[in-house]
């Protein structure tokens, strides 16, 4: 008599064939997730160059009170809305290595108030997708174009 149904090496092996496809899956979503991530930093970053570039030279920054502080404790241009989609911890003095809350400064000088004529941004990229991991920043410097590095205020 013969059994109708499924032997163990057969469900064995569909078992085994769904895991590894659902693996596959899991690390392409999370690349996607990446990329998302990356994406909103670039577009805050061009939003925040936005506020200001409108603002004009005498009134940007006038809400913040000092230099390397997270960007949105900032009130004038009211950039309290942009923070960093993954990271609580605001980028830090020097070279920034990891993902980090936007961080407003001076870019010329250590302490003081960002003004129109003297401010950068600056954020951290994960990389994924066509932009390239690290520090990015925006800024009087910049022409208000986003450029790879020099967040080391």
């Amino acid at each position: 008599m013969r059994n109708k149904g499924f032997t163990l090496i057969e469900l064995l092996v569909v078992i085994a064939i769904i895991g590894i496809l659902s693996s596959v899956v899991l690390a392409s979503l999370n690349s996607a997730r990446a990329k998302g991530r990356d994406s909103r930093r670039v577009s805050d970053l061009k939003q925040v160059a936005n506020s200001v570039a409108l603002l004009g030279e005498t009134t940007a920054f006038a809400g913040c009170t000092t230099s390397g502080v997270r960007v949105n404790t900032c009130t004038t241009p009211d950039v309290t809305g942009f923070v960093d989609p993954s990271s609580t911890t605001v980028c830090g003095t020097g070279a920034v290595t990891a993902v980090c809350d936007y961080r407003v400064a001076r870019r010329t000088a250590t302490g003081g108030t960002p003004s129109a004529n003297d401010w950068q941004v600056c954020g951290y990229l994960e990389g994924a997708g066509t932009l390239a991991s690290g520090a990015v920043h925006v800024g009087s410097d910049t022409s208000y174009a986003i450029i790879a590095g020099g967040c080391t205020f």
